[in-house]
């Protein structure tokens, strides 16, 4: 005699998990999404992106230009700020000022790579942003005057700086393309001062590993600096020069991302050919485990050391580029909190930054984004799916008769819903309703195991929760 009973999804937090037989993998996981939210346990459409900007920056004949980074210069206290990119050998701010909409306004050219770091500094009662490409000589920038202001080179004789840090009131840099194993780090309390000979003196810390790798980035993390190389990590012991010693913490066969460093808090990311790892001040292991790791065979390791990342509102996002593709065109969206992975896709992603209580990006068609803004992707429509792992409710030996589908919807437009058995596929196209209840669809299928995939049509936003189906087993 048939025996009825409920499959009950109670919530969707589980994330991806892709390194597992899916029958293995936690019922409230995934084997497959894309540009979904389930960090409150229902599932809903992800928010999109718009434009933070309408104006691209512009290239010398006033034509959109690709953006290679994006930096921020807080003054007066940060109550001022500006936003900087760099782009076509430029480095330009954003007027606001300047007309309808505003405008970009230059303030250096010439440079030969438009991938910088920066750093904000007060040096005394002058407020500037720091910043440098590792090529040419290191900038400094101190907001504009009415008769307009230009970078100016650093003082003192400072080092090409392709990544900085502050580490006890010293600006710590690497990337002098003469000394590719040495960080250097200024006299205290003065970026513009690199005398060795001083009584608070300036100097250098070489990390020499003797396998081809040079320094990449360096970060400051629970108050040490940390040296990113090629294939290997180390932390700097002490907080003066003369106690200074390195510690290796971390070494890979594959290569470091250089800008896909990144740290918030009490943990530092960076992406290598074989996944994400995290710092925690002591070892870097991998991220996850192996829940996403065969996702990263799925990327092009020719275009991994473009990868960026930014952490922001406790989520990290990394973004990467995925297949043949040479910009980074998909998000790994890690939730720290709930400890889960997401893929957000539709986008082309230069650089993170967190402006203005944004989380912005920069594209290769010129212009800065807004991320998690919007119903939609610069006005397209967002193309959401989520699907079940395999359930066989622990007897394969058994046929399933699934009959009627329950589920708390709202939304707008309409919602796909397949129905999966290993025997067939059954396919229901639903009107969400404009305000949560719950929805009821008779349903059809039979098989010894199923699974449901759910889409949003035509760019529709969605909210599901409990999603149930009820079965007869024989």
């Amino acid at each position: 005699m048939a025996k009825k009973d409920w499959y009950v999804l109670t919530d969707f937090k589980g994330g991806l998990y892709l390194s597992l037989n899916e029958e293995m993998i936690p019922r409230n996981a995934t084997p497959l999404a894309q540009n979904v939210q389930v960090a409150d346990g229902t599932l809903q459409t992800a928010a999109g992106y718009q434009k933070y900007i309408d104006v691209p920056v512009p290239d010398t004949a006033g034509n959109p230009a690709a953006i290679g980074s994006l930096m921020k210069f807080y003054r007066d206290g940060g109550d001022t700020r500006y936003l900087l990119a760099a782009a076509g050998g430029r480095v330009l701010y954003w007027d606001p000022s300047g007309g309808i909409g505003g405008n970009w306004s230059e303030i250096g050219s010439g440079f030969t790579t438009d991938t910088f770091d920066f750093l904000n500094y007060q040096n005394e009662d002058t407020e500037m942003v720091i910043i440098g490409n590792g090529i040419e000589a290191t900038q400094k920038w101190t907001g504009p005057t009415p008769g307009g202001t230009s970078l100016e080179v650093l003082g003192g004789t400072p080092p090409k700086m392709k990544s900085m840090a502050l580490h006890y009131e010293r600006l710590w840099c690497i990337g002098d393309s003469t000394n590719p194993s040495r960080a250097a780090y200024s006299c205290r309390m003065n970026p513009e001062d690199w005398d060795e000979s001083d009584e608070d003196k300036a100097g250098f810390i070489d990390a020499l590993t003797w396998d081809g790798g040079v320094l990449l980035g360096l970060s400051n993390i629970f108050d040490d600096v940390v040296l990113y190389k090629t294939h290997n990590m180390f932390r700097v012991i002490g907080t003066y020069p003369g106690e200074y010693e390195l510690r290796q913490v971390f070494t890979t066969r594959s290569a470091i991302a250089e800008r896909s460093i990144v740290s918030e808090g009490t943990l530092a990311f960076h992406l290598c050919h074989d996944g994400i790892y995290v710092y925690d001040g002591t070892q870097a292991l991998l991220l996850g485990g192996e829940r996403i790791k065969s996702y990263f065979r799925s990327l092009n390791e020719g275009a991994l050391p473009g990868a960026c990342a930014e952490v922001y509102n406790d989520k990290l996002y990394m973004a990467v580029p995925e297949g043949t593709s040479t910009v980074n065109n998909a998000v790994i969206e890690y939730d720290i909190l709930n400890d889960s992975f997401m893929i957000r896709r539709g986008m082309e992603v230069t650089q993170f930054l967190e402006y203005d209580g944004k989380l912005l990006f920069s594209a290769p068609n010129g212009y800065i984004y807004a991320f998690d803004e919007g119903a939609g992707q610069d006005g397209r429509g967002i193309e959401a799916v989520y699907e079940t792992p395999w359930e066989d409710l622990g007897r394969r030996d058994l046929v399933k008769t699934i009959q009627e589908f329950y589920a708390v919807a709202e939304g707008t437009g309409r919602i796909l819903i397949t129905l999966i058995t290993d025997t067939m596929n059954r396919r229901y196209l639903v009107d969400l309703p404009r305000r949560a209840e719950v929805v009821r669809l008779p349903v059809f299928a039979e098989g010894r195991r199923f699974k449901l995939r759910f889409e949003n049509v035509a760019g529709a936003s969605f909210m599901l929760a409990r999603p149930q189906l009820q079965y007869e087993v024989r």
